[in-house]
């Protein structure tokens, strides 16, 4: 509960100690809000293969959570073959998203060129810097243009390739937050 950082391109897995009763699992009973509402997304009750009983539950969200954004999820008293419920305040989870960088485009470009920058990111750009890599592997840092939200909830960043850059790997720092690296190949003019 609490945890920071979760992947916001990911599916929620949680286990339980024995078997759960699939007749007392059902869509409606796992669900997870954000600041937006509900989240829809598909429901799994997987059993384990060892003993083909099911007791691991998979959420996965329809879309791209919110990079750092809060969430929460609860699995409403969900019950095992003997009839034991599980408190629901047992299984109230509070957690928030980490940035997720998913695509660069283009991939290679001389300095200059714009690059589309797509992840799971806010949409504020007081907060938001992208950095490419210098031919020392330090980082350069470049204005924001634009930022837009995709249909399917990702936030494009629009950047210009900096002077200083060189190949290397591109990210997105909001405050003190990071998301994961792609490279870009730096071209000649």
């Amino acid at each position: 509960d609490g945890q920071p950082g979760v992947d916001p391109l990911g599916s929620f897995i949680f286990t339980f100690s024995e078997g759960m009763n699939p007749a007392h699992i059902s869509t409606g009973s796992l669900e997870m809000d954000g600041p937006g509402g509900r989240v829809s997304g598909s429901f799994s009750l997987f059993a384990d293969p060892d003993d083909n009983i099911p007791d691991v539950i998979t959420f996965t969200p329809d879309a791209p959570l919110a990079g750092l954004t809060q969430y929460t999820i609860n699995i409403d008293s969900p019950s095992d073959f003997a009839g034991n419920t599980v408190d629901s305040e047992d299984l109230f989870y509070t957690f928030t998203t980490g940035l997720a960088l998913t695509d660069i485009s283009p991939i290679s470009g001389p300095v200059g060129t714009e690059v589309n920058i797509t992840g799971s990111f806010p949409t504020d750009l007081n907060s938001s810097t992208v950095f490419f890599a210098d031919e020392n592997g330090d980082r350069v840092a470049t204005d924001i243009l634009s930022a837009a939200e995709t249909d399917d909830g990702l936030v494009v960043l629009t950047v210009e390739v900096p002077s200083g850059a060189a190949t290397g790997n591109v990210l997105v720092r909001v405050d003190d937050d990071e998301s994961n690296e792609s490279l870009f190949t730096v071209t000649l003019a």
